[in-house]
C-alpha cells in the first residue's frame, strides 16, 4: 500500500502525517510506503518549527523534511491519497480527475469525523495547536492502518 498525504504547504499537517504513518507502518505487519506533498507547496521548504518540535516530543524527526508540490508522478504512485481537508481533496480531484476514486479526506476515510472532517491548519498557530493536530492525525492514522490491513494480499 502506497499512501500520499496532502495538505496545503507540506510543512505542517502532511509532513507530520507522513512521519507518524512511517512509524505506524514500521510497527505493523503491513507493507506501507508513505510520501507527502502540498497543493501550494514551496519546493524545498523545511517543516515548520512547531511541527518539528511536536514530532521530536513524539520521538520522530522532521529536520530533513523538505516540502514538495503534488505531481502527476506522486498521484500515479499512490494507491491511496489522503488530504487534511475537503477543499484539498477537491483540489486534488480537480487537478487529477482520474485520482478521484482513491482520494479521500483523512478523517472521513478513517471514519473519525469528531469535530468535523477537516484537520485544522496549524500554520502560524501556537505549538499547542500543533499538538492537537498531531493527536487528531495520529488517531485517524491508527484507524487507517486497521482499515487497510490485508490490502493487496490474496
Amino acid at each position: 500500500m502506497k499512501i500520499l498525504f496532502v495538505c496545503t504547504g507540506n510543512t505542517c499537517r502532511s509532513s507530520m502525517a507522513e512521519a507518524l504513518m512511517k512509524r505506524l507502518a514500521a510497527q505493523s505487519s503491513e507493507s506501507i510506503e508513505v510520501r507527502s506533498a502540498g497543493i501550494a507547496a514551496v519546493e524545498g521548504e523545511p517543516a515548520s518549527g512547531h511541527a518539528r518540535t511536536v514530532m521530536k516530543e513524539l520521538g520522530l524527526n522532521l529536520d530533513d523534511h523538505r516540502a514538495s508540490g503534488i505531481t502527476r508522478e506522486a498521484v500515479e504512485w499512490a494507491d491511496l491519497i489522503l488530504t487534511m481537508t475537503t477543499g484539498q481533496r477537491d483540489a486534488v480531484v480537480r487537478r487529477f480527475p482520474d485520482a478521484a476514486p482513491k482520494t479521500h479526506v483523512l478523517k472521513e476515510y478513517a471514519s473519525t469525523d469528531v469535530g468535523g472532517s477537516d484537520i485544522q491548519d496549524p500554520f502560524l498557530q501556537p505549538v499547542e495547536v500543533y499538538r492537537k493536530v498531531a493527536g487528531e492525525i495520529s488517531e485517524a492514522l491508527s484507524k487507517v492502518v486497521e482499515k487497510i490491513k490485508g490490502f493487496g494480499k490474496g
